[in-house]
């Protein structure tokens, strides 16, 4: 199933295997996804836990909704982490995209992926 991150060290973790693979600038997706009726994101694979944090979100997100590359508003109710460049660094956020993100943003094409957990 897509990862789900439950502390610092898996979200470290995760950030340098990003940040050493061949598309360190990319988006990927993990397993949290916005629960209506629990009014926040969680992890699809244990929808009783909260899946982030305030720290881990880029700046403005979560936003829910959000606009494509052609002007439509589209839901935005899953999880990708992606790569931000800040003055002290670079570090690794949470950002809600829709569940097709290349049809909202062409522009990500060869810059999508996903980040996978397997249980042993």
């Amino acid at each position: 199933h897509l990862a789900t991150i439950n502390t610092y060290d898996e979200i470290y973790y995760i950030s340098d295997l990003i940040a050493a693979s061949d598309n360190p600038n990319g988006i990927f997706y993990i397993g949290g996804s916005y629960v209506e009726e629990n009014g926040g994101y969680f992890w699809t694979a244990d929808s009783s836990y909260d899946a982030v944090g305030e720290y881990e979100w880029m700046d403005g997100e979560p936003t829910f909704t959000g606009a494509t590359e052609d002007g439509r508003t589209v839901d935005e109710s899953y999880m990708v982490i992606l790569c931000c460049q800040f003055d002290w660094g670079t570090s690794y956020r949470y950002m809600d995209v829709p569940n097709d993100v290349i049809d909202a943003a062409p522009s990500y094409s060869g810059n999508l992926g996903y980040i996978f957990e397997i249980e042993k």
